[in-house]
């Protein structure tokens, strides 16, 4: 990806995922954008937020 993206180098896709990953983070909303479609992704964050007072 790092090479069609025409803006990066080589690798820095990789690096960057491993120190995002490596964070001890907590999120409010965690959603799989991978899985579900724009839509659900959007219905899902709304319904969320609103359950808990976002």
């Amino acid at each position: 990806m790092d090479k069609l993206s025409g803006d990066r180098l080589i690798g820095q896709a990789k690096k960057q995922l491993e120190f995002v990953h490596q964070q001890k983070e907590v999120y409010d909303i965690q959603i799989d954008t991978y899985k579900n479609s724009i839509k659900s992704s959007n219905d899902l964050i709304i319904r969320i937020c609103l359950e808990q007072n976002i």
